[in-house]
């Protein structure tokens, strides 16, 4: 089951959940402040690089580069998972959305071509064939 964490103040969540609702794709949506210990631990076995590619990148504005440093190391520095998602809780706009995966497949953000993955090879075949069916015409 394709599961995705979003922020409600975030434009690419709200394209990423009206792209799947298109392609009837079925999914659980969960905002950030609801992610949870085995949401964390899928995710982090996806990524190639663990918590820095969770992060949003540092801002270019003083106040907020202070605040991202901070924030950045307590994620390198958290103890334990249950740490880190206090920190994701507690400061969501450090942290990327929308977040989609599956027990094999990890993409952040709203990019066509990655959420094409998220559809089934067969149903990707039929929407070729029904595409080429309508090219002929």
């Amino acid at each position: 089951m394709l599961t995705l964490i979003t922020s409600s103040s975030c434009a690419s969540s709200r394209k990423v959940v009206a792209w799947l609702k298109d392609y009837n794709i079925p999914f659980v949506e969960k905002k950030m402040h609801e992610l949870n210990f085995e949401d964390l631990k899928n995710i982090l076995t996806l990524t190639d690089r663990g918590t820095p590619e969770l992060e949003v990148r540092e801002s270019s504005s003083a106040k907020e580069k202070g605040e991202w440093a901070k924030i950045h190391k307590a994620v390198i520095e958290a103890p334990n998972l249950e740490y880190l998602i206090g920190l994701i809780q507690h400061h969501p706009r450090h942290f990327r959305t929308p977040i989609l995966f599956t027990k094999n497949k990890l993409s952040f953000g709203y990019n066509d071509n990655e959420l094409r993955s998220f559809i089934s090879r067969d149903k990707r075949r039929i929407m070729r064939e029904i595409a080429s069916v309508f090219e002929e015409k």
